[in-house]
């Protein structure tokens, strides 16, 4: 749903961007994109002892401004939902992200190297025994990345391939709660529309 959103809106950018001058990474261009995946797991190997499946959404919409030609700022917000049966996980995220691609106004693929900070929270909820139990952990995300633009037969509306390395460090709310640190290597694959 997301992507097809994505789609709609880079298809409405892409005429008028087109009659303008400049090129996808120049000065003064936006960029609006994002990532989205679904997961259904079912079967003996996924069910649990209820017999429910387990369901997986996220969602990572950007929006970049290019400051000089080849140098993005803006922003970036992310959700997430894990659930199956009584089990449910929801997490929210939002921050600042700077990127710097490579390339010419010939060039048709973009290499960029990117950086990012964010806020997380998440909540828990569960029930057992008939009672429902909530927890909540906040904290922070370092995102560091390598990807590519690629940009097939125009320069304004293209498929984004990213490669990154997040630190996450969560605390819950108690307040004797010890800080909890992880990181993991992460994958996404997305739409990218330029307006310049």
């Amino acid at each position: 749903m997301f992507v097809l959103g994505i789609m709609a809106v880079a298809v409405m950018v892409v005429p008028v961007a087109n009659a303008q001058p400049g090129f996808a990474i120049d000065k003064g261009s936006m960029a609006i994109g994002g990532t989205a995946s679904f997961s259904m797991s079912g079967g003996d190997l996924y069910k649990d002892a209820d017999d429910n499946s387990e369901t997986s959404f996220s969602l990572a919409p950007m929006a970049l401004y290019f400051v000089i030609p080849n140098l993005a700022v803006g922003g970036e917000v992310s959700f997430g939902r894990d659930s199956q049966g009584d089990y449910s996980n929801t997490s929210y995220g939002i921050g600042p992200k700077v990127l710097y691609a490579f390339g010419k106004q010939e060039s048709m693929t973009y290499p960029y190297l990117s950086a990012g900070f964010g806020y997380l929270s998440h909540t828990t909820n569960n029930t057992y025994n008939d009672v429902e139990y909530e927890s909540k952990t906040t904290g922070t995300s370092i995102k560091v990345a390598g990807g590519v633009f690629l940009m097939p037969g125009q320069q304004h509306l293209g498929i984004n391939i990213e490669a990154g390395y997040v630190m996450d460090s969560l605390k819950g709310d108690e307040d004797n709660a010890e800080s909890v640190s992880g990181n993991q290597i992460v994958v996404n694959v997305g739409l990218i529309g330029f307006l310049n």
